[in-house]
């Protein structure tokens, strides 16, 4: 049997019975927890745009309050986050580490794909933001630490990682907002508070 985290399916049906919106807000909720290891690689490294990154979830999170969309506003920032500086590249030589290389461009991939799920009923965007944050960051932050690529036994090690108290704290905080989201019919603006203010600043691992 595939363990929750890997197996997506059942978050997919759920996903498909909500508002646009609401996946929105879920998918917005993912990224607050991982624009910190973006942050953390800017930091390091003196570079990066982590402003913008802040600026396009903001904009994400006054969307889903006011319930209007700033079509100009949000191609803007897509535009922004395609040009020079945003997106790191492993093959640059301006770096002077690989840490949180990974993580920063799954960082930006997220925020990416909630921008554009905004300007789409297409849910496979938020999907690609879950992804993000179990299948890459949380996955192969684990595989790193314990070099579980070693293992020469792929449910063992699917085992191991979901049964990581990381793992289990993202999947937990998933179904909580998955579960508050499916409970309200609109989005009030004291969900749409609680959904960003329990993620800000909380990593998907953690920052050294």
């Amino acid at each position: 049997m595939i363990p929750q985290f890997f197996e997506l399916d059942s978050l997919r049906q759920e996903l498909k019975k909500l508002p646009h919106l609401h996946r929105v807000a879920f998918a917005a909720s993912i990224c607050e927890r991982m624009l910190p290891m973006y942050n953390k690689f800017a930091q390091m490294e003196n570079w990066g745009r982590p402003s913008l990154l802040r600026e396009a979830l903001d904009e994400v999170w006054l969307i889903l309050q006011v319930k209007q969309i700033d079509l100009p506003k949000i191609s803007q920032l897509i535009e922004e986050m395609d040009g020079e500086n945003v997106w790191p590249d492993e093959q640059t030589e301006d770096f002077n580490t690989f840490d949180y290389l990974f993580e920063a461009q799954f960082t930006v991939s997220a925020i990416y794909s909630t921008l554009t799920a905004l300007l789409t009923s297409d849910f496979k965007y938020v999907m690609g933001v879950v992804k993000n944050a179990r299948w890459e960051t949380i996955e192969g932050f684990i595989n790193q630490r314990d070099k579980l690529y070693e293992i020469n036994d792929c449910e063992y090690e699917m085992e191991l990682i979901a049964n990581d108290p990381l793992a289990k704290q993202e999947l937990a905080k998933e179904m909580e907002d998955l579960q508050k989201l499916k409970n309200a019919e609109t989005l009030s603006h004291e969900l749409v508070k609680w959904l960003r203010t329990t993620s800000a600043g909380k990593s998907l691992i953690p920052l050294v």
